[in-house]
């Protein structure tokens, strides 16, 4: 799921820069939900804040796939932040250490 996350953050972040960039990956558990988090430097152009519908095709398909595996029980969300950065996140439920899922309210 995080792949095309993660080729979209260097493709996009680093494709009109020259020298160093990072990419970010974070998770954390919150509760009964998974946080996860992709962010990279910001090119203007390489996507607005809004709906997955004026997203590329790496957000669509990341959004789908997880339509897919949790239905209706999910967010996705990137856009620009401070800093010139850019990032999507996502939260998902959680799993419990016996791989059963835990359901959100």
């Amino acid at each position: 799921m995080l792949q095309p996350l993660v080729e979209n953050a260097i493709e996009h972040g680093t494709a009109d820069r020259e020298g160093v960039s990072r990419v970010e990956i974070r998770g954390r558990r919150q509760g009964d939900t998974l946080l996860l988090e992709v962010e990279n430097l910001w090119s203007q152009g390489a996507g607005d804040r809004g709906s997955v519908e004026r997203a590329g095709t790496g957000l669509q398909n990341t959004h789908a796939r997880l339509e897919h595996l949790y239905p209706g029980r999910f967010s996705m969300h990137h856009g620009p932040i401070a800093g010139g950065r850019f990032v999507t996140t996502i939260r998902i439920p959680a799993r419990a250490q016996n791989g059963a899922r835990a359901e959100l309210d």
